[in-house]
């Protein structure tokens, strides 16, 4: 099985030692994302996860699957970034000069659309993440219809939004940004 396809297909990448992303950034972002994370789950009847690029690959800091629980933990995906929704989701979040030639176009409309959706799942940025690039991403059913699509979507964004809230507000307290 290829790799591509064994992320897409539920098979869990193996964990590679302690995550690039344990930086305190990542915990922050871990601890607020999992309750939103865990109701999202719920409502959704799919597995969700946060994720961070880190060292060039996507790192799930945080995850709940269907019925609660962590189902993601922090583990870095064996696909390029460019490959899945996550991944795209989390490069269109640098800057132009750093994507490659090749993902240029991919980029561009995952930016400008504000979510990516790959072979079976759905992914949205997290703005203002202390600079660091984050992403929620769904599971989402091969047979989703546009209409489903677009209700997931919806909902992911609000759930990145209430946690980029919480974010930015934990950061004026410590005095951040």
């Amino acid at each position: 099985m290829t790799p591509d396809r064994r992320a897409h297909d539920g098979e869990e990448p193996p964990v590679r030692g302690p995550a690039p992303a344990a930086s305190g950034e990542a915990l922050g972002l871990a601890a607020v994302a999992r309750p939103h994370l865990d109701r999202l789950a719920r409502e959704l009847g799919a597995p969700v996860a946060a994720a961070v690029l880190a060292g060039g690959e996507v790192v799930r800091v945080v995850g709940s699957g269907a019925h609660g629980g962590d189902d993601a933990a922090a583990t870095a995906d064996d696909i390029p970034p460019q490959a899945g929704a996550l991944g795209r989701v989390l490069l269109s979040l640098r800057p132009e000069a750093e994507w490659e030639p090749a993902a240029e176009a991919a980029l561009r409309e995952t930016r400008l659309r504000g979510w990516a959706e790959g072979a079976r799942s759905i992914a949205v940025p997290v703005r203002g993440v202390y600079g660091l690039p984050a992403a929620l991403e769904v599971a989402a059913p091969a047979h989703a219809t546009r209409l489903e699509t677009a209700a997931v979507v919806e909902r992911l964004t609000a759930v990145a939004r209430a946690i980029d809230d919480e974010l930015r507000a934990s950061a004026l307290e410590r005095g951040g940004r």
